[in-house]
């Protein structure tokens, strides 16, 4: 008899604690929410401060001496900037689904405050917020994978200026048995320079006026295909096989410079979006 009333203590005092534990949780979720509010506008301007930084690092990048330092930088960025946004899905996810909405985010490791934020808008009807959302989720994961692979490449354009300073022309086999000397290297390196602060300028811009990363073809110093056929030059003239990739990504970032219209077009789709986002927040 005294073993049964003990047993039904415990099974009330685990269960009181339980009830406990819950209602702790609740009302920090709703002070979270709250607090965040407050917070918001600040967050706001600090995540777009992170991730215009995080921009400039990319385009810094060209440089071979500044990778290991902006590489790390793009990372880092990307963790606070993620941060950030796992506030405001949380705060999308409470607002639209409340609590259980949280509770089943918070099951999936607290990483399922994502979906749920984006699964929110969509039922709400909410399709472009959403969308944005995927996009920016989207691209934290792809730059912190960019800033990693930034890490780990060399310093290309110094190892080319000691290959020219050891020889002075050097035959360069390929289909045409390309010659390569010190003129044609200096009008290569003159090209890429005046690409590379093209690229630093949209980067200080992307943020304010190129969200989708498109950019106007009529910014680039030269032709696309000039431009090209100069990092094709430096392809050719190096033998190590990293270095040839860190080629190949410069000749890909040729693809974000597209007709001007197309371009402003994109770009504009985005803006409207980020808009939205703010309107609603307000409301």
């Amino acid at each position: 008899m005294i073993n049964n009333i003990k047993n039904s203590l415990y099974n009330f005092l685990g269960i009181g604690i339980f009830v406990l534990v819950i209602v702790a949780f609740s009302l920090l979720i709703i002070g979270g929410a709250k607090l965040f509010e407050v917070l918001y506008p600040f967050l706001e301007g600090t995540s777009s401060f992170i991730w215009g930084i995080v921009w400039l690092l990319i385009f810094l990048s060209i440089v071979p001496k500044f990778r290991n330092f902006t590489g790390n930088g793009i990372v880092i960025g990307t963790y606070l900037g993620g941060a950030i946004f796992w506030l405001l899905c949380f705060y999308i996810t409470y607002s639209l689904w409340g609590l259980l909405g949280i509770f089943v985010g918070v099951l999936f490791m607290g990483l399922g405050v994502f979906f749920t934020a984006i699964l929110a808008l969509l039922f709400s009807g909410q399709f472009s917020p959403a969308f944005y959302f995927i996009f920016v989720l989207v691209q934290i994961y792809l730059v912190r994978l960019l800033g990693f692979w930034i890490i780990s490449k060399y310093k290309l354009k110094e190892s080319m200026h000691s290959d020219i300073v050891e020889k002075n022309s050097i035959p360069v086999e390929t289909d045409n048995m390309k010659l390569l000397d010190s003129n044609d290297f200096e009008k290569t390196e003159n090209i890429i320079h005046q690409y590379g602060k093209v690229l630093e300028k949209v980067g200080r811009e992307t943020i304010k006026k190129y969200p989708a990363v498109v950019y106007p073809q009529s910014l680039l110093p030269y032709p696309k295909v000039v431009i090209e056929e100069a990092l094709k030059d430096g392809l050719i003239y190096v033998e190590d096989e990293e270095m040839k990739e860190n080629i190949k990504g410069c000749l890909g970032s040729l693809v974000a410079f597209i007709d001007d219209e197309e371009a402003n077009i994109r770009n504009s789709k985005i803006l409207k979006l980020k808009a939205s986002i703010k309107k609603h927040e307000k409301n």
